[in-house]
């Protein structure tokens, strides 16, 4: 049996919701919702996950840095991007 903590249980159930809705644009209050986990945790795990360069974030959204990567379009951050190399 595996054993999560709280916050890594929740990171799994946001990216899953989000690997399910890859075409939108995932914000942590509406993920909070989707969801029915806590809004200020789903934002605090939202953060890390995009920290970690498993979520890609700009101005309050999110998107799967996968599916950034595998964009041909340039990043709507393109000033601030640090992950896509489409940008730069």
């Amino acid at each position: 049996m595996m054993r999560l903590s709280r916050l890594a249980d929740f990171a799994v159930v946001l990216m899953t919701h989000v690997a399910q809705h890859p075409e939108r644009v995932h914000t942590a209050s509406d993920a909070a919702v989707a969801t029915q986990l806590p809004a200020p945790t789903v934002a605090k795990v939202m953060a890390q996950l995009c920290r970690e360069g498993l979520l890609v974030s700009g101005a309050d959204i999110c998107y799967l840095a996968s599916e950034l990567l595998a964009s041909s379009e340039p990043c709507l951050w393109s000033a601030s991007c640090t992950v896509c190399g489409i940008c730069r």
